[in-house]
């Protein structure tokens, strides 16, 4: 085994290359976007036009692969009306556009179909527009299912868990086991079970590295085959991994992990004791590479595709996934330790290397968690944002998580309140054992529900189409002539509108005898004449008008006018926006820049914070030990 100042030696080597890891995150990472939603159109969703357009234009929220994205334009029978001449602008890569014959009057659905340029996520959508009437049922719904394949989150997850126990059980090895056999001096003694460990540890790493290789393989196959709607034989991956920022990211991937397979049987080589030194930096340079390939997940990830806050939230994913990759893999390397130690060792050199081994990794674990907390609030706001989006299967998925995450808390807390201090006094390897295969087993469902996750939409996003978590319409407050008025406008978007009216008097009694409640509304961009509208009465002092056309965005006015047998004509005028309609859009929801910043760096604050405590923590125990030994 090496001497303790080997390892502070490669403990400085890892450091060096995860800050590298994360330099090159913040100045080479590209905008990656997760899936290319509508973010505006003209004519926009449930315009009503006086005329026939000549074309119809969809911007979304990211480039797009111009083979594979277009627009058709359907009547009320589900007719094909474009020219079939759907094109992406060269010069604005996110606008589609495709022109229009002469079109009669009617309702029209709009189909759209999109593969981004980034992921390849296939993304479809659909809304309505009519002309020279109102809009009628809309001729064609487009849905997309929850997910794109049942496969996928089984891919993902497996590529998570193959690549964390690779990394988080070599920095185990390095940072926690051999320092621990150091201190217990054990380091000749471990003899038959040093080199069992090895073995064994090889053969897991080896197949988790075929697993990897695998999973990610079949998660890029399978993405492309559904994202380009071809069977596998016909996919042109060509194209596919050399003209997309998403090809190119896999084949990134695939040369860090050849770069890590190479490392890996340079380590396994252990010849003699003289080479044991040099496969422990062969080892730390197949975690340097594993930490690349950890970057390759971050740049595609859902973090990476909050536009208003990207550098931050992909960094902090970055920090998740290595937090997650230490405490996860180092409880993966114990399960596989423990059996070792207890076949191997004597009880009291079992006591002496797990009183040793625990502590470094309660430490190391302690610090992973308050980093797995922080960096997992941050995600959650930038992906759920408002806490109605809880309620969408992304928001119910990351619920359950949680809840898993409570209950590893448990167990954790149990082994450091009540296994940990009697390590010494007496063999508590088989609970120690129990303990973590329970935390390790938990911590394998949270990993599946992190790859449900990420192949879910983000929760923002589905709210935003939903209308989750939004003000749903727009209201307005006037009091005159002794009458107060409300008015609530429902959806208060381009197309038709509610209005609803509720009256009271001084007393705050409701007026419902109103001879006449009508409105008269007006766009005041265009002179498009004013609209004359009457109510009808509910009672309880409450009036309504229903489909009131607001056809186009922009500025408008609705005049009331209140006739009272008992009182002074009231007569008032609200003006107001109305926002184009995003129907089928995802941008209504997204985390505001501002607060991102704040947010980021009180995160900052609290991981210098969480990471110096424990630090000081480990550092008092280190002097008190050496106090001792005195």
């Amino acid at each position: 085994m090496p001497p303790f100042s080997a390892t502070n030696r490669h403990l400085r080597i890892v450091l060096l290359g995860l800050a590298s890891a994360l330099v090159l995150t913040l100045a080479r990472a590209h905008p990656a976007l997760a899936h290319a939603n509508l973010v505006r159109a003209t004519p926009a969703p449930n315009a009503v036009l006086d005329e026939a357009p000549g074309e119809v234009t969809i911007w979304f929220t990211e480039p797009l692969e111009p083979q594979f994205s277009r627009i058709e334009v359907l009547d009320g029978n589900g007719q094909r009306v474009d020219n079939g001449d759907s094109t992406v602008a060269l010069q604005d890569p996110t606008m589609v556009t495709t022109t229009l014959p002469e079109i009669d009057d009617g309702t029209y659905t709009v189909v759209w179909s999109n593969v981004s340029t980034v992921d390849g996520h296939k993304v479809r959508g659909s809304y309505v527009f009519s002309v020279g009437q109102p809009i009628e049922a809309a001729a064609t719904e487009v849905s997309e299912p929850l997910l794109q394949s049942p496969l996928e989150p089984v891919f993902r997850w497996l590529t998570l868990l193959s690549i964390i126990f690779i990394v988080g059980g070599l920095i185990f090895h390095i940072l926690i086991l051999r320092p621990a056999a150091h201190d217990a001096g054990l380091d000749r003694d471990l003899g038959g079970a040093s080199r069992s460990l090895q073995t064994r540890l090889s053969k897991f790493n080896w197949l988790f590295w075929a697993l990897l290789l695998g999973a990610s393989t079949a998660h890029f196959l399978l993405q492309a085959t559904i994202a380009y709607d071809m069977p596998l034989p016909k996919l042109p991956l060509g194209t596919l991994l050399f003209s997309t920022s998403w090809g190119r990211l896999w084949l990134w991937r695939l040369v860090l992990l050849l770069v890590m397979a190479g490392f890996l049987w340079l380590a396994g080589r252990q010849d003699d004791e003289h080479s044991e030194r040099r496969n422990n930096r062969y080892e730390i340079l197949a975690i340097i590479a594993g930490l690349g390939i950890l970057l390759t997940l971050s740049l595609s990830s859902h973090a990476a595709a909050t536009l208003q806050i990207q550098g931050a939230a992909t960094v902090n994913d970055y920090i998740h996934l290595l937090a997650a990759t230490v405490w996860v893999g180092g409880l993966f390397q114990f399960l596989l330790v423990l059996p070792l130690v207890r076949s191997e060792l004597t009880p009291k050199q079992q006591r002496a290397l797990l009183a040793a081994a625990v502590p470094r990794f309660s430490r190391l674990a302690i610090a992973s968690v308050a980093l797995l907390t922080v960096t997992g609030m941050y995600s959650s706001w930038a992906q759920v944002t408002v806490p109605g989006a809880l309620r969408t299967p992304y928001g119910r998925t990351l619920l359950a998580k949680l809840g898993l995450f409570a209950l590893i808390m448990l167990l954790a807390a149990a082994n450091l309140l009540w296994v940990r201090p009697r390590l010494t006094e007496s063999d508590q390897t088989a609970r120690l054992h129990k303990l973590i295969g329970g935390e390790a087993a938990l911590l394998v469902l949270i990993l599946l529900l992190v790859g449900l996750l990420t192949s879910l939409e983000p929760a923002r996003q589905v709210a935003s189409r939903l209308g989750i978590g939004q003000q749903v319409g727009l209201a307005f407050e006037d009091s005159v002539e002794g009458t107060t008025i409300e008015l609530l406008i429902l959806p208060g978007q381009v197309g038709p509108n509610e209005m609803l009216i509720s009256l009271t008097d001084r007393r705050g009694e409701p007026i419902d005898n109103a001879d006449d409640v009508s409105l008269r509304v007006s766009f005041l961009e265009a002179d498009l004449g004013d609209t004359a509208v009457s109510t009808s009465n509910l009672g309880d002092g409450r009036y309504q008008a229903e489909a009131v056309m607001l056809g186009l965005a922009g500025p408008w006015q609705l005049a009331l006018n209140i006739r009272r047998p008992d009182a002074f004509d009231a007569r008032t005028a609200f003006r107001f926006e109305i926002e184009p309609a995003t129907a089928g859009g995802s941008a209504a929801i997204a985390p505001a820049p501002a607060a991102g910043r704040r947010l980021w760096a009180a995160e900052l604050a609290l991981l210098g914070l969480a990471v110096t405590a424990v630090g000081l923590v480990g550092l008092r125990r280190d002097r008190r030990r050496q106090a001792a030994i005195i």
